[in-house]
């Protein structure tokens, strides 16, 4: 019997300064991602996507790498795997294909680029909103007019957990349902249909090369 094999991916995009509240709800998502089965893709330059991605390893779940530079980083890099792709800015490419989506946190120019492609290659894009920095913006002022894929995530917190993830938000900005993380929470039509017709569409190729051998 045919399986899948690659588990969803999230990339984290996005810079804050330790201590604000973007920092804060950064670790949580990457824990929650963690908690989910989902590959945090982080580059771990910042603050932010740092600490998504020690609380994703905290949480035990798999941290890929993508750093600008062309050596391995000390031992106690954040990440099961990491990836020196030794094209500095230009990394910012990699950033945004390496994931079935992608979550903003805060951000400045460098996270900007890394939008402007995601949002060009059809990533969807999952600001985490509420907590300052350019991702609150980036729901009401999309990269353009095509408003492809863009959803909304609350960073409204209680205490250590995100209510916005369980009780009503983060809420899709086009229909205003519950959230979806590549179809984990399947009742918001926009992410999860998509993006199962993208990976039903995979397995097919994958099982159409397996009867061919």
């Amino acid at each position: 019997m045919f399986q899948l094999h690659r588990r969803p991916q999230i990339c984290i995009l996005g810079s804050a300064d330790p201590g604000s509240a973007a920092y804060q709800l950064a670790g949580q998502a990457g824990a929650l991602l963690a908690q989910f089965g989902i590959t945090v893709v982080s580059g771990c330059g910042s603050p932010a996507t740092r600490m998504a991605a020690e609380q994703a390893v905290n949480a035990g779940g798999l941290v890929v790498s993508i750093i600008p530079s062309d050596e391995m980083p000390s031992p106690d890099w954040p990440a099961k795997v990491v990836i020196p792709c030794g094209m500095g800015d230009a990394r910012n490419l990699l950033m945004a294909l390496a994931g079935d989506a992608c979550v903003v946190i805060g951000g400045r120019a460098g996270t900007i680029s890394e939008v402007c492609l995601a949002w060009l290659h059809n990533r969807p894009l999952l600001p985490l909103v509420g907590c300052g920095g350019w991702s609150d913006s980036l729901p009401s002022n999309p990269p353009d007019e095509r408003q492809n894929f863009s959803t909304n995530w609350s960073g409204r917190q209680s205490g250590s957990s995100i209510t916005g993830y369980r009780n009503g938000g983060p809420a899709c900005i086009r229909c205003n349902c519950a959230p979806s993380i590549l179809g984990i929470t399947p009742r918001c039509r926009l992410m999860s249909d998509q993006l199962r017709q993208k990976h039903n569409a995979s397995a097919d190729d994958q099982q159409q090369v397996h009867r061919t051998q």
